[in-house]
This record gives C-alpha cells, structure tokens and sequence, in this order.
C-alpha cells in the first residue's frame, strides 16, 4: 500500500498526453475549439514540459471572431481516470488483503467434543 503514493506521483507527474490538431475561433482574450480535425494518443511526458504547454496558430495571432487552425497536447482525460481507477481498485484489494490478515475475521467456536 506505501507504493500506491509514488504511483500516484508518477501519474501525476507524467500523465498520458494527447495531440489535438482543431479549428478554433479567437474571442477577445481567449479561444474556443469549434472542431476536432485530428486527436491521436501522444504518450507519457513530464508535466512541465514546455513543448506539451505550447499551441501553435495559423495564423499567429488571429483577430477578434476569426477561425484558425491550432495545434496543441492536453492531457488524455480518460485514460489518467482509467489509471487512477486500477490504482485506488488495487489498493483496495491491498488494503483488505492486509487488513484479513492482521486482524483475522472472528470465527464461530467449534463444539467440543464431549468429554467422558
């Protein structure tokens, strides 16, 4: 069960990515996806990593209301829940399987023979 946290660390600090190529309409200050032209799994990388923050626009810096294309990583959202679900499930069963064993279910007492 003391693995459970380092795994836990790990797939925070290294969660599954995800390369989404979008159209995307500029508003203001902030963007907002239209369509989905292209999203392939990426693989595991650092969460720091500045290539996986990055967005490139064509054009580079669109006006107010204008569709552009975008290409960018986010993090793969159902496959970090699917790792953090196998992980809290093997816990669990780590946890009762410790617990069983350290604090053993009451059993009922047997009957005595009879003495003579």
């Amino acid at each position: 069960m003391l693995a459970a946290l380092p795994c836990l660390l790990l797939t925070i600090a290294f969660p599954p990515w995800r390369e989404v190529e979008s159209q995307r309409r500029q508003i203001l200050y902030w963007s907002e996806r239209v369509a989905v032209r292209k999203a392939s799994f990426a693989g595991f990388d650092w969460l720091l990593s500045k290539a996986k923050w990055t967005t490139t626009k064509r054009p580079p810096n669109p006006s107010s209301d204008t569709l552009f294309e975008s290409h960018e990583f986010e993090i793969h959202k159902p496959v970090l829940a699917v790792e953090w679900m196998l992980l809290s499930t093997l816990v669990g069963i780590a946890w009762y399987q410790i617990s069983r064993r350290i604090f053993p279910p009451t059993l009922l007492p047997e009957e005595s023979p009879p003495t003579t």
